[in-house]
């Protein structure tokens, strides 16, 4: 005959069975739970980084928030837009969750009391995309909770079947070393360049398909100079570029616009991320180089045989 197994050893076998499924129950129960509790911004759920030093080292910045519903809120984790973006959460009690990603967690939940408070950390590394990565940013975490989705800060995303989102952004200006030393960009509203304030100086167009319309941006810009002054042309850095000026003769504190295309079926254009530069020349010439850069990335979804102009590429 076998060997008879201890009573006792078998209650353990089945008191642990009973944790594990009161456990799983319980985590089933978080993940499911829906409309209750409310994701409520204590500070601003947007933060202007301003112009950040590509080699700086990574920014941090802290959002508050708190529950400010009578129903328990269940924090189910967050995700980021881009990889060069994390975000921890830190529950009332101070403990930190591990750092959340471009993945969507499914195994991480945490109540929020009625009027508690906690904290969202995000973590944005201005050169995770290496040197080709600056330009004007915008990085979005997603909370995710089981608030009900509401017209003021919760919403409905279809990959979250269980909850709703609240967005958190980070802006900014990644600019190199170089430019950030000479602080090239003045710390007040809008950007200067020579005696010309823009609404930025560094546009960015983001993924654009070949097969898409010309790129169109109209940059609001105030002359700021001494006395008038006359608008000789807008070279750019490549023909795939065109822009043109609203006036051609300002006087001091006058307003116009910059209008500057980008055909992103012109030519071959370098493979990631590329920048072309617009620069203004006037009469009398500027203390300073009027430029504004533009960066762009193409989707080569026609094919190289679809340019405009291939010749350039031989």
């Amino acid at each position: 005959m076998g060997r008879k197994v201890p009573y006792i050893f078998i209650l353990v076998i089945l008191a642990t069975a009973v944790f594990m499924a009161t456990q799983t129950a319980s985590a089933d129960d978080l993940q499911k739970k829906l409309n209750s509790g409310s994701v409520n911004p204590s500070t601003a759920p947007t933060l202007e980084l301003g112009i950040v030093n590509i080699d700086g080292g990574k920014v941090k910045k802290v959002f508050e928030l708190y529950n400010g519903d009578a129903e328990d809120l269940v924090l189910k984790g967050a995700f980021t837009s881009c990889a060069c973006t994390n975000a921890s959460i830190e529950t009332p009690d101070g403990t930190l969750s591990r750092p959340f990603g471009m993945s969507i967690p499914t195994n991480w939940f945490k109540v929020i009391k009625p009027g508690e408070r906690f904290k969202v950390h995000v973590e944005f590394d201005p050169a995770f995309h290496g040197k080709d990565g600056t330009g004007v940013f915008q990085r979005d975490v997603y909370l995710i909770t089981s608030a009900s989705p509401n017209e003021n800060f919760s919403s409905s995303l279809p990959m979250i079947r269980h909850g709703s989102v609240s967005k958190l952004r980070l802006k900014g200006v990644v600019v190199t070393a170089e430019e950030y030393s000479v602080q090239q960009f003045v710390p007040r509203p809008g950007k200067t360049a020579g005696d010309f304030r823009f609404s930025a100086t560094v546009l960015d167009a983001g993924i654009v398909s070949q097969s898409g319309p010309v790129v169109k941006f109209t940059v609001p810009f105030l002359y700021e100079g001494n006395g008038p002054v006359k608008v000789t042309g807008t070279p750019t850095s490549c023909a795939c570029v065109r822009a043109s000026i609203s006036k051609t003769i300002l006087n001091p504190g006058e307003e116009g616009t910059l209008t500057i295309e980008f055909d992103p079926n012109y030519h071959k254009e370098p493979e990631g991320r590329f920048f072309k530069d617009i620069v203004i020349l006037t009469e009398p010439p500027q203390p300073e180089e009027v430029q504004i850069r533009l960066w762009a990335e193409v989707d080569l979804d026609l094919g190289p045989q679809a340019y405009k102009f291939k010749e350039h590429d031989d």
